[in-house]
């Protein structure tokens, strides 16, 4: 079964969204937060160690994951998950935002989490660098422009809806696809 994968920027709202559509498709989907090593299908989280280890660990993960489900949705940061686990056909949801989006985002995150944000640390070229130029470069590179689907993240308020509204006519698409006579 293809394989939806997500990948954008830390602190864009990718495990938030990713956790919610797990909780309201429940066994119809597995999610997998390859960052944080967790698989999580309806509100059943699961920590599976692999999806940070060697090439062959995480790709007989996914070759798993891919038969025990009906829908597998992959969320990663790491550009290097998408080139591990996609094959051709499947689609590529591609996240960004503006620096200054970005500079928003991890200091927001970084207060709720009691941790210090690290001006010396995100000037302007890194986050531009981080937020955008490093997924838009990547899928270039390595992806097929047909399937790429990208949206740009600047407000959580407005900017997701369009983002749900595309994974749910794919999961739609997928579900019935696997589920036809």
């Amino acid at each position: 079964m293809p394989i939806i994968h997500m990948m954008g920027p830390n602190a864009i709202g990718k495990t938030t969204a990713a956790t919610r559509w797990s909780e309201k498709y429940g066994s119809r989907i597995a999610v997998v937060l390859a960052d944080i090593q967790m698989e999580v299908v309806g509100d059943v989280k699961t920590k599976v160690r692999g999806w940070k280890g060697e090439q062959s660990e995480k790709k007989a993960l996914v070759e798993a994951i891919r038969t025990q489900y009906p829908v597998v949705l992959c969320e990663s940061a790491r550009t290097t998950t998408t080139t591990t686990y996609a094959l051709p056909e499947e689609p590529v949801i591609i996240l960004t935002c503006s620096p200054e989006a970005m500079d928003r985002n991890m200091k927001a995150r970084c207060d709720r989490k009691g941790k210090t944000f690290r001006e010396d640390y995100w000037k302007l070229d890194k986050l531009a660098y981080e937020s955008s130029r490093r997924y838009l470069t990547f899928a270039k590179k390595n992806l097929d422009p047909r399937q790429i689907k990208h949206f740009v993240i600047e407000d959580y308020a407005t900017d997701w809806a369009a983002v749900d509204e595309y994974f749910f006519s794919l999961f739609r698409r997928l579900w019935n696809a696997r589920n036809k006579p």
